[in-house]
Parts: C-alpha cells; sequence; structure tokens
C-alpha cells in the first residue's frame, strides 16, 4: 500500500494548529458545560456556605465575649463588694481607735484630776491648771508649777479677784488689779 493509500478519506491533522489557538472543532469534549445562571447558582451555594461558616463561627466568638463579660463583670462586682467590706471594717475601726483614744484621755485627765486635787489645787481650777503643765506630770513638776501659780493652791489668798484686791488694806481701794498688774505683783514675788 502506498503511503496515499493509506490516507485515502482521511484528512491531514495539523495538531499545531489547534495548539495555538487556531479555529478547529470541539473534537467531542465530554465536559459539561455551564450557564452563567449555573455559575451565578454555584458562587451563590458558596457564598452561602462561607456565610453561614462565617455566622457560626462569629456568633461562637459572641457568645464566648458575652460569656468573659460576664464572668468579669461578677469579678468586679465581687471586688467592689471586698472594698466595700474593707471600707466599712476601716471605719468600724477607726470608730473604735476614736472611743479608746478618748477612753484613754479621759481617764488620764481623771487620774490628774485626782493627782492636783491631792496637791492642793481647788477643785473648780483643775482644768485651768492642767492647761499651764507641759508633757511632764510627775510629782515634781506639778509641785513646781503649783509654786510658780499659787492663786490655784486651795489654801491661799487670790492677790487680785474681780471684786478687788483683798489683801490691798486700803479701805477705799476697791478697784481690782489688772492682768499686768497681777502679773508684775506675780513676777516681783518670785524674785
Amino acid at each position: 500500500m502506498s503511503k496515499d493509500m493509506k490516507y485515502k478519506g482521511m484528512r491531514k491533522f495539523d495538531i499545531q494548529h489547534f495548539a495555538d489557538g487556531g479555529e478547529g472543532s470541539d473534537g467531542g469534549s465530554d465536559e459539561k458545560q455551564f450557564t452563567q445562571k449555573d455559575m451565578n447558582d454555584l458562587a451563590a451555594r458558596v457564598r452561602g456556605e462561607e456565610k453561614r461558616k462565617h455566622g457560626v463561627t462569629e456568633q461562637a466568638l459572641k457568645d464566648g465575649y458575652e460569656d468573659d463579660i460576664t464572668k468579669l463583670n461578677d469579678a468586679l462586682n465581687t471586688e467592689k463588694q471586698k472594698v466595700a467590706d474593707y471600707d466599712t471594717i476601716k471605719q468600724q475601726l477607726e470608730e473604735a481607735n476614736g472611743k479608746i483614744t478618748a477612753y484613754t484621755s479621759e481617764q488620764e485627765s481623771a487620774e490628774l484630776a485626782s493627782k492636783l486635787k491631792e496637791l492642793g489645787v481647788k477643785g473648780d481650777r483643775v482644768e485651768a491648771f492642767s492647761k499651764l503643765i507641759g508633757e511632764d506630770k510627775s510629782d515634781e513638776a506639778l509641785t513646781k508649777v503649783l509654786d510658780d501659780f499659787p492663786e490655784f493652791k486651795a489654801t491661799t489668798t487670790p492677790k487680785w479677784s474681780p471684786d478687788g484686791n483683798p489683801n490691798s488694806g486700803a479701805a477705799g481701794n476697791d478697784k481690782p488689779l489688772t492682768m499686768r498688774e497681777a502679773l508684775e505683783q506675780k513676777m516681783n514675788n518670785n524674785e
């Protein structure tokens, strides 16, 4: 058989022609052909599936976030309650310390008043005399202050009074000593 005979009735097929994008027929492809509607439906279905997955993930995150916020708010409220309890206890402690301080002060004042009365300070002058003394409340210090201010002694006669000078000796001289005169008189007596 000749070479021409062999291909008689057949056409010559140029593969390169189709590879370069030339014209040619389908060649009987079995691939399914999609229309634009099919592609749109497929894209919508894929988008819907992605949206559903995203929605589930988003809802899970949102629920977790809300749970975390609830837990944090509960913890915050617990801490606020602890602070309020602490403030209440602190206030009660301050009140108790104030009462203890007041009681201690009253007790010290009563002891000092008793000691001053034993030393001979007039009962109605104890408070005024206690203001004259310093931090040292020993018997020696109290006796020294009482010697410096004899008008506080229950047995001494005051050198001045609002009713006049009882030691003046002059019958017509009822004019009371002024504070300055009384202090000068005291200074002269101490020298």
